[in-house]
């Protein structure tokens, strides 16, 4: 039976954050996305969207710092491409999240903090000792992903507070 408030996190998606120490990248990728599960924890998720997984994690680990979005590339002209960036920022305000943005990599006219497919990419390779984990979700609209760096603090926010 699953935790109320929880149905659409699977057990190994519970464990894998709740061993997620500070410093840990958590990555919210869409079908998509490129991951290396060689280097790389894959959990999967079992809800629907990317939005939606993003809120599941930041209901059971702190962030500490930036939260960025993966954005559409300047020459994607396509409707759905902002769909899950339109999303993501509706989630940033509804948790009243301060994503600080990091100006070297920031577009100033956008509400929250978002880097280009190759910025996003790189921004998430992975790195010697850093520990990563990536939840893959069933989302298949484009540029449906997310990271954020795991807090000092493991103690969730009140479930009522989401």
């Amino acid at each position: 039976m699953p935790i109320k408030h929880f149905e659409d996190v699977p057990g190994r998606m519970m464990w894998a954050l709740e061993e997620a120490g500070h410093g840990s990248r958590i990555i919210i990728a869409d079908r998509s996305l490129d991951i290396d599960s060689s280097r790389q924890r894959v959990v999967d998720y079992r809800g629907r969207t990317s939005p939606q997984a993003l809120r599941s994690c930041l209901k059971l680990v702190r962030h500490e710092g930036l939260i960025t979005f993966m954005a559409p590339d300047v020459d994607d002209e396509r409707e759905e491409a902002t769909l899950a960036l339109v999303e993501f920022g509706q989630l940033v305000t509804d948790l009243s999240i301060d994503p600080t943005i990091d100006i070297t990599e920031q577009d100033f006219s956008e509400p929250i903090p978002r880097l280009g497919e190759d910025g996003f990419k790189s921004l998430i390779a992975p790195e010697a000792g850093q520990r990563q984990i990536v939840v893959r979700t069933p989302d298949d609209r484009p540029y449906a992903c997310a990271t954020f760096i795991v807090g000092h603090s493991q103690f969730c926010r009140e479930i009522s507070d989401f």
